[in-house]
């Protein structure tokens, strides 16, 4: 199990809880913002850490991740070369509206498009749709490939999440998965079931199962892998994560068990041992997306170090060790309106497309485009650079309108021939 299937075990709890989109701050603060981790290897022939992997996170001025780049180590040259980095677009309230990844083309040294996930929001402030798309390189276009829904109770908890294939040839839908979340009264997460569509029988069968258990101050202690063995109709035990917390109630120890089925006992697989620097509360620091809305259900302080140690014959051997690298972030808060600065409607006049680009600001923006009788053509949210086919439409006069949620950035006139 890598570092990063880790994180994801270890945020998983928080993750399906939250469904929220990182804070858009409101004041000018300093914090300490999460600028790098470096993930090392422990070599046993040199008894030496090693570098591994490098994640780079940026920001913009509201505090929300714009990017992270991942970069691997090249032993013969000894320096750091990318492997691949995630931008991330906002909407006009701060949600995320897209995500999208990209692969280093080494040999052209350039980044490559790959994949793009858009986000759908509700009135209850929760994710409602993700959209998945891969880029295909052979006709230069995004193509649509999954799709997830996501159901709230009256009170906007999580209860099932829904996931489809695009069948592009029949342009529809088909059932692929099915998760069921359920609470204990305290509202914490204590299980999650997995199901798959079956066809043939225009049912789920079930997959799998997670659980997850609490103290007494509402902080996970277990979290328990079953799949389930359809021959029996019998729920197996497979994986298993026990948090162990310090005084400061942050996580400190983190014990990874297989189940030995032959011997019906769980088995030791990973210690991983984390560290903080306390001086720093949780609310003081910048943290990237998604991980914002994960950490704190697990720790309070700034994490500095986590160690991976394996269970080798009776031993615990290191394997992995994780830094964290931090530096201090001015919170400016300042709006959509001021920060997307250098509009650029383009080519104007235009015939077939039309691009339209800002600076400034990473999020997206509502561009409406009007006819000369007051007829809304145009009305979508869009990043910028994205291009807009106008080939279909009529040749003459129109207007635009650039806005966030509340304010009118820009307005102009736009005409085609």
């Amino acid at each position: 199990m890598n570092k990063i299937m880790f994180t994801v075990m270890l945020s998983l709890t928080a993750l399906l809880l939250s469904g929220q989109s990182p804070e858009n701050l409101s004041s000018a603060i300093i914090k300490k913002g999460l600028d790098s981790l470096i993930i090392e290897a422990y070599d046993t022939t040199s008894a030496t850490w090693t570098n591994r992997l490098k994640y780079d996170y940026s920001y913009d001025a509201c505090g929300r991740t714009t990017q992270y780049a991942e970069c691997s180590w090249d032993v013969a040259v000894q320096e750091w070369y990318y492997v691949k980095k995630e931008e991330y677009y906002y909407n006009p309230l701060s949600q995320l509206a897209m995500q999208k990844s990209l692969s280093w083309d080494i040999p052209a040294q350039v980044w490559q498009e790959a994949i793009k996930i858009e986000w759908s929001w509700g009135t209850n402030g929760k994710v409602s749709e993700k959209h998945y798309y891969h880029y295909n390189l052979s006709i230069s276009q995004w193509k649509l490939v999954y799709k997830e829904e996501f159901i709230y109770d009256a009170s906007a908890v999580l209860t099932e999440r829904y996931s489809y294939f695009w069948d592009e040839i029949n342009s529809i839908y088909n059932m692929a998965y099915m998760d069921e979340y359920s609470y204990d009264l305290n509202g914490n997460l204590v299980m999650v079931t997995f199901f798959e569509w079956n066809s043939a029988t225009s049912f789920f069968d079930i997959l799998a199962k997670s659980e997850f258990t609490w103290n007494v101050i509402n902080k996970p202690l277990t979290y328990v892998f079953y799949w389930y063995d359809q021959s029996v109709m019998l729920f197996r035990k497979h994986q298993m994560l026990e948090y162990i917390y310090d005084l400061s109630l942050n996580v400190g120890d983190v014990y990874h068990y297989n189940w030995d089925q032959s011997t019906m006992h769980w088995l030791h697989f990973y210690h991983d041992i984390l560290v903080y620097n306390n001086n720093y509360s949780f609310d003081q620091l910048l943290l990237p997306y998604p991980i914002l809305n994960d950490h704190p259900v697990l720790f309070l302080h700034m994490l500095e170090e986590s160690v991976r140690k394996m269970y080798v014959n009776g031993v615990w051997k290191d394997e992995m060790r994780s830094e964290y690298y931090y530096s201090d972030k001015s919170i400016s808060g300042i709006s959509v309106a001021e920060q997307a600065i250098n509009i650029r409607v383009f080519p104007n006049p235009a015939s077939d497309r039309i691009s339209i680009s800002w600076s400034g600001w990473s999020g997206m923006l509502w561009v409406s485009i009007y006819d000369l009788s007051g007829s809304k053509v145009y009305d979508q949210l869009l990043m910028p650079g994205e291009e807009l086919d106008v080939s279909r439409w009529g040749r003459g006069l129109y207007l635009y309108q650039l806005r966030d949620d509340k304010t009118n950035i820009k307005t102009g006139k736009l005409i085609l021939r």
